[in-house]
């Protein structure tokens, strides 16, 4: 997997991308026209096999913990080049935001408008977009409210949107709402609830399921008529939920739990369940693949793929170490692979270096069809080679640089680091602790191939000097009492 390009380039006034030759998938960062701080949330398949995806180009951090972004859209192809891009400088949003497809071949962006968030107004804000990313509208509904999530009718004409609005205090919760739109904007109804709504999907019924509690360790999914009417509350679910419809209609929760249209449990499987984990199925199978992300040292993440079959039982389970991506959505594609949206984070950087970010996945959950690896560890034989009880060198940062630029990976608790890459030449290097270390080999040159589809580096680390143990011995003269 690959982290990230740290090599600075010229900068310009237009949208663009940093660029990775092609194996089986690729990644791509996205900065904005300004090279502002960007993050991706939501993306769709467009039936040109292209992508759409939607996120903000963060501006600053508003004193009552809203985030001051522009929207930030944009097409690709399927090679994830930019076709058009959408990034209006007028209208200040909030983070969460979300894309829709609509039957016109054109475009559906929701969001949390707060440009007059110092009158206390935020607004749900909804933007059509052509196909050729050309806005058509900007209407706001629901003074007040912020926007969670939205599904759109198989027919893709209406939508169903869950919002929320706080109390005096900003942070709690007061009541929700699900607002009905045409996917032209023109309203159609809205029903308040005395409750939490999050995430939201329609099921293969044609009713409404939608997470109460999302903002909580626990959460449950409440099934709504389309007239708003609630029929039936699930269990309680161990973590913030989010939902999605299954090929065959039901409903998947976190991709752990799957529910029948009566709030029966289908099957359940929470063995390596986390907290908004993403997932998908397959196209055209009930097999799912789940994207689950780990938080690891210094704020990095790394993650699982796994993929389950019909009925929840795991097939296999893959672990990436890179620790780069912080992914916000998974889709399958028509090609049997996924697209995954998200950020990306060099590792030890400020979330401020953060950039949107693009994966292409196949079916296994891989970009690349080759895979480097190695251990940096102590040397303290000092022989250059790895023996036994030599211990590990744990966070130290593994650059590997090609035409393409540089990327870093970091090794784990035991030294040991990974990296998914593609075939071409390579120098790989370690990076030093301080001036008190060398390496028996700084860097290595190495020719990734496709008939090798696995290489192995190893970094041996020698102490240039002997830190003597520091011994500390306290004394003092006898004490008079205070009396």
């Amino acid at each position: 997997m690959k982290q990230k390009i740290m090599i600075c380039l010229v900068v310009v006034t237009a949208f663009f991308t940093f660029s990775t030759l092609q194996a089986q998938g690729w990644d791509k960062t996205f900065t904005s026209p300004l090279g502002d701080t960007t993050f991706a949330n939501s993306v769709i398949e467009t039936p040109d096999s292209g992508f759409v995806f939607a996120g903000t180009s963060f501006i600053r951090r508003l004193p009552d913990g809203y985030k001051a972004s522009r929207p930030f859209v944009a097409k690709t192809d399927k090679s994830g080049n930019v076709i058009w891009r959408y990034t209006p400088n007028n209208i200040l949003v909030s983070d969460t935001i979300k894309v829709l497809r609509t039957a016109d071949g054109g475009f559906i962006i929701l969001t949390t408008e707060i440009s007059r968030l110092l009158l206390s107004v935020p607004s749900v804000l909804v933007i059509k977009l052509n196909n050729s990313g050309i806005e058509l509208s900007r209407k706001y509904y629901l003074s007040g409210n912020s926007f969670s999530d939205a599904a759109i009718t198989p027919e893709l004409d209406k939508l169903v949107i869950t919002t929320n609005e706080k109390d005096s205090t900003g942070y709690f919760i007061k009541k929700s709402n699900l607002l009905y739109l045409y996917a032209n904007g023109d309203t159609v109804k809205s029903r308040s609830y005395n409750q939490d709504l999050g995430s939201i999907t329609l099921g293969g019924d044609g009713q409404i399921y939608a997470v109460r509690g999302q903002r909580s360790y626990q959460s449950s999914v409440i099934k709504y008529s389309f007239d708003g009417d609630s029929l039936w509350n699930s269990q309680i679910f161990p973590y913030s939920s989010y939902v999605k419809r299954a090929n065959d209609g039901k409903i998947l929760v976190n991709g752990y739990f799957k529910l029948d249209y009566d709030g029966r449990t289908i099957w359940s499987n929470q063995q390596g369940a986390a907290d908004n984990p993403n997932f998908s199925f397959y196209k055209n199978t009930n097999k799912i693949a789940i994207l689950n992300p780990n938080i690891v040292a210094n704020g990095a993440f790394s993650w699982h793929f796994m993929t389950h079959d019909s009925v929840g039982r795991e097939i296999s389970r893959r672990y990436f170490q890179e620790k780069n991506y912080e992914f916000k959505d998974l889709v399958a594609t028509s090609d049997g692979g996924f697209i995954a949206v998200g950020t990306y984070r060099a590792p030890f950087s400020s979330v401020f270096n953060a950039r949107a970010c693009l994966i292409k996945l196949n079916g296994n959950g891989s970009i690349y069809s080759n895979l480097l690896g190695g251990k940096l560890f102590i040397d303290s034989i000092q022989n250059c080679r790895v023996d036994a009880l030599e211990k590990g060198y744990v966070n130290r940062l593994i650059s590997v640089e090609s035409s393409n630029g540089t990327r870093y990976t970091v090794t784990d608790s035991v030294g040991n680091y990974q990296m998914q890459i593609d075939t071409g030449n390579y120098t790989i290097r370690g990076v030093l602790p301080n001036q008190n270390w060398r390496f028996c080999t700084p860097s290595v040159s190495k020719q990734i191939s496709a008939a090798n589809p696995t290489d192995t580096v190893n970094f041996a680390l020698q102490a240039l000097v002997n830190c003597p143990q520091m011994r500390i011995s306290a004394s003092t003269l006898g004490l008079r009492r205070c009396f």
